[in-house]
């Protein structure tokens, strides 16, 4: 282990300890990145035709990163850029290079830090590291990861998250509210809620919230029955099954000391399949922010951990139900019309002690339950009763009011025309 891997590896031992230590010797490591990272853009012309990709920190290849890099290789207008997409992992990815103005780096490396000093276009869906200020030459485009029931960022008013303070929280996303050209909205609520989650107002940046919609939600609007063939027969999904999709979000309380969330299966298997019988697949699908989960092997076949599927969106293609508690996956699946189940169970321990929410759960398009039967019961009911009721129809045009389909041509119109609009 090299001397810089020790170091690491202690602070992270006593951040749990003394977490005020490793405050301090992050803020200490950013301010040199920082100033690191500002002569690298002192010293290297904007290149106007090159765009940079991120998305999940580089662990993956998807959402409206992926959407906006694939309408870009389609549109002609675009045959005279170049691209980089930044990975943790970029043997995993290599099959990009088949494009020849792609290529890839690796993610906190030297040519890392390079691709975003002279990018002319940044496309993040995690907002960029806090080191790395775009100038006034460059166009940041925030694209998110999810429409909020739960409170996020400067409207958060618990102290839950054991890794930072409430007050340390607000001061992060004000800074990345602050420097953002262009933050992708896929509705009316969203415009506002993340205006207020990142502080736009204190920046006077409102006006990078744009109504595209989410491109990777497109896809939606526009996938195959040859689609949901190959991505079912690729996870062996048998097809007299009906599939449920299960998307449960993080805790913070479920912080570990190594790195990571836990998360522990809240269903109990015997007793849902019992109630179900043998007509069901349920999918898992753990949060990015998870590291450790304990479902059971011995429920192969029955039970499939897609969690590696590394887009989301081929798994609300093929799945009947979704199943899910406060993850903004409910919005997304909701451009499908399809049924929803809440499976709430610690739904008063969420909302008053860990993070809130921006709305009455009551308006969500589906029954909210707390134990395993409950759930097998409302799963049974609506397998027969389901209709997109005035409800469900409420829900959509709140939360998805800009979605339909075109929300990538929207977002490759808007970086053509450019901050000043005459590009």
């Amino acid at each position: 282990m090299s001397g810089n891997s020790w170091a690491r590896e202690k602070l992270k031992g006593f951040s749990t300890k003394c977490p005020g230590l490793l405050r301090f010797y992050r803020r200490s490591r950013e301010d040199v990145k920082r100033k690191q990272f500002a002569t690298l853009q002192r010293e290297n012309p904007v290149d106007e035709k090159l765009v940079v990709f991120e998305s999940f920190w580089g662990k993956s290849y998807n959402c409206s990163p992926k959407a906006i890099y694939e309408g870009m290789l389609r549109d002609k207008r675009y045959d005279d850029y170049h691209f980089i997409w930044s990975f943790q992992d970029t043997q995993a990815h290599r099959q990009l290079l088949e494009n020849p103005r792609t290529r890839l780096v690796q993610r906190n490396s030297k040519e890392y830090e390079m691709a975003f000093a002279k990018a002319k276009i940044w496309i993040y869906n995690m907002s960029v590291p806090e080191y790395m200020e775009p100038s006034k030459n460059q166009i940041y485009v925030e694209t998110w990861h999810g429409t909020p029931l739960k409170r996020v960022g400067c409207d958060i008013i618990y102290e839950s998250d054991c890794r930072r303070s409430r007050q340390e929280t607000i001061a992060a996303f004000e800074k990345k509210g602050a420097k953002v050209d262009y933050l992708l909205s896929p509705s009316v609520f969203y415009d506002e809620v993340i205006t207020s989650a990142f502080g736009l107002k204190k920046s006077g940046n409102e006006a990078a919230v744009v109504p595209t919609g989410y491109p990777r939600n497109d896809y939606l609007y526009h996938y195959s029955l040859d689609d949901l063939r190959q991505i079912k027969e690729r996870l062996e999904i048998p097809e007299n099954k009906k599939t449920l999709l299960y998307t449960p979000t993080w805790r913070e309380n479920q912080y570990q000391s190594q790195g990571g969330f836990a998360s522990h299966m809240e269903i109990d298997l015997n007793e849902l399949f019992r109630i179900l019988g043998n007509d069901y697949v349920l999918l898992y699908r753990a949060h990015h922010h998870i590291s450790t989960y304990d479902w059971k092997q011995e429920w192969e076949g029955r039970v499939i951990d897609v969690t590696g599927v590394e887009d989301v969106n081929e798994l609300y293609i093929i799945s009947d139900m979704l199943i899910t508690d406060y993850s903004s996956t409910m919005f997304d699946y909701g451009n499908l019309g399809r049924p929803m189940i809440f499976y709430m169970y610690d739904l008063e321990e969420y909302r008053e002690k860990l993070r809130g929410f921006y709305f009455d759960v009551e308006e969500l398009p589906g029954p909210i339950v707390k134990t395993t039967q409950e759930l097998a019961q409302a799963i049974l009911k609506l397998r027969e009763t389901f209709v997109y009721d005035e409800k469900y129809q409420r829900f959509q045009k709140k939360f998805n009011t800009y979605e339909d389909g075109d929300a990538t041509q929207r977002t490759l119109d808007l970086l053509l025309r450019g901050k000043d609009g005459n590009q």
